[in-house]
C-alpha cells in the first residue's frame, strides 16, 4: 500500500504527525533550558515523540476506523510504556554524550 491513500489508513495520523512531533521535540529541546541536557532531551522526546504524536495518531485512527477518540487512545495506549522507556534512554544517551563531548551540545549551554 502506498501513495496518498496511506494517509487515509488507520496509521495515517501517525504518518502525518511524525514531522509535527519531530518539530515540536526540537523546539522543546532548543527553547526549554534545563540544567541537564539529558533531561531536556528525554522530556523533549516524551513531549513531542509521545504526547503530540499519539494525539495525532489516535485522532487519525479514530477517523479512519470509526471509533471514538477514547477508544482510539485505548488501542494505542499499549505502546506508551515502551515509548516512555525509549525517551528515558534518549535522555541517558544525551547526558552521556554531554559528559564525553560537551562541545557537541553547545545548543544546550547557549
Amino acid at each position: 500500500r502506498g501513495g496518498l491513500g496511506a494517509f487515509a489508513a488507520p496509521t495515517g495520523g501517525f504518518a502525518l504527525g511524525f514531522p509535527v512531533a519531530a518539530f515540536a521535540t526540537g523546539l522543546f529541546v532548543e527553547h526549554v533550558r534545563l540544567r541537564s541536557a539529558g533531561l531536556a532531551a528525554g522530556l523533549g522526546a516524551a513531549f513531542g515523540g509521545i504526547a503530540i504524536l499519539y494525539v495525532m495518531g489516535a485522532a487519525g485512527l479514530a477517523l479512519a476506523s470509526g471509533k471514538s477518540l477514547g477508544q482510539a487512545f485505548l488501542l494505542v495506549a499499549v505502546f506508551i510504556p515502551g515509548d516512555l522507556l525509549k525517551a528515558a534512554i534518549t535522555g541517558l544517551l544525551v547526558q552521556a554524550l554531554a559528559r564525553v563531548r560537551p562541545q557537541t551540545l553547545a545548543w544546550h549551554r547557549a
